[in-house]
């Protein structure tokens, strides 16, 4: 068996780019021999780019790991983009209140918006009202915008201000649902309907 071989994959290949591949035993073999560093190294350079060039008497694995936290080895656009998105995603996850304070506003929002709806028989604000909420949030320091799809989400309170019920709804749709930042425009709008 290959000395990186591990039970979640390859370890020499996580070390380059950060996702964990299983090879079967004949195929991990005739990739990059077990314990063959030669054929070991001439696999980073075939499948990864990743030109090495180990010094005597040292672990290939260990070896990788430094070069490329060193930024001695620089790694392909191509493996690289993988490890920026997990980043900036567990950066942007981070930013976020928790799952629990999420749902624990979303059902808040429910109730309000329900109750609205009792007391004025609307629900959603006119594409103008829109408009004007979202330009507000494009002026707040709360507003986080996902990385990976575009879409606006408040950093306060978790909501997606737009796109949340099926990709069309989101919290600046709706009259009931208000922010600090979109008061006087709230109350504009909510004055030319009477």
């Amino acid at each position: 068996m290959c000395d990186y071989a591990t039970d979640k994959g390859c370890a020499l290949v996580y070390a380059v780019c950060g996702e964990w591949r299983i090879f079967p035993a004949n195929t991990c073999y005739s990739i990059c021999g077990p314990n063959d560093t030669k054929k070991q190294i001439n696999i980073l350079k075939k499948y990864f780019g990743v030109d090495v060039k180990l010094p005597e008497n040292e672990d290939l694995l260990e070896w990788v790991r430094k070069e490329i936290t060193s930024k001695r080895v620089i790694v392909p656009e191509r493996i690289a983009q993988p490890h920026k998105q997990q980043a900036e995603q567990a950066k942007a996850i981070a930013e976020l209140p928790s799952w629990f304070a999420q749902l624990k506003n979303l059902r808040r929002h429910a109730k309000e918006i329900a109750a609205y709806k009792l007391r004025t028989g609307r629900i959603l604000v006119t594409f103008e009202w829109k408009t004007a909420r979202l330009a507000k949030c494009d002026e707040c320091d709360k507003l986080w915008v996902n990385p990976k799809s575009g879409h606006k989400r408040c950093s306060g309170c978790g909501c997606h201000l737009e796109g949340l019920v099926g990709e069309k709804y989101g919290k600046a749709d709706f009259a009931a649902l208000s922010c600090e930042r979109w008061e006087p425009i709230d109350s504009k709008y909510k004055e030319l309907l009477k």
